[in-house]
C-alpha cells in the first residue's frame, strides 16, 4: 500500500470569488505507484473575532 502524499498544491486568483472570501487550489496526491491525482477544490474562508477573548 502506497501512502497518499500531496505532492503541490497552486492557488488560482482568477477564481477567486466574493472579494477573495472564496479560494480555488489545485493540488496533486499520489494514489499508487506512478500514479497521481489532480484535484480541484473550492474554499470559503471565514473570519474569525480574535478581540476580547
Amino acid at each position: 500500500m502506497v501512502e497518499a502524499s500531496v505532492h503541490d498544491a497552486q492557488a488560482h486568483p482568477e477564481c477567486n470569488g466574493n472579494g477573495g472570501q472564496v479560494m480555488c487550489v489545485t493540488y496533486s496526491h499520489s494514489t499508487g505507484a506512478f500514479r497521481n491525482e489532480l484535484r480541484l477544490v473550492s474554499m470559503q474562508l471565514k473570519a474569525i473575532n480574535t478581540q476580547g477573548q
